[in-house]
């Protein structure tokens, strides 16, 4: 949705849970917002050290974080939906008529 978005990891879970998650565009019909946990998760503990089984466990959520993306991308095109609604558009496209007083 945002071509120009920063490499900063901050801004880009910013951008995702804004765009995608608070607009519940990126929850699977049946897991909800369960894959993008997977981001916010890994994001939030980026700095904690990482045993073998944590960094296993990283790999597999990543994949299904990716899977979870590919489903999304699939959905919104299936959709035409490029961005989030915006409630506003409907009013905007009707013909207005001036009122003399």
């Amino acid at each position: 949705q945002n071509i120009d978005v920063s490499n900063d990891p901050a801004v880009i879970v910013d951008e995702f849970k804004t765009r995608f998650y608070d607009t519940e565009l990126f929850f699977d019909p049946y897991a909800k917002g369960k894959f993008a946990h997977y981001l916010f998760n890994a994001y939030e503990h980026r700095d904690k050290p990482k045993t073998l089984d944590i960094a296993l466990r990283l790999i597999e959520e990543a994949g299904l974080f990716i899977e979870a993306s590919h489903a999304c991308n699939e959905r919104l095109q299936a959709a035409q939906l490029t961005a989030p609604a915006n409630p506003f558009t409907e009013l905007l496209s009707r013909k207005v008529t001036a009122v003399s007083a």
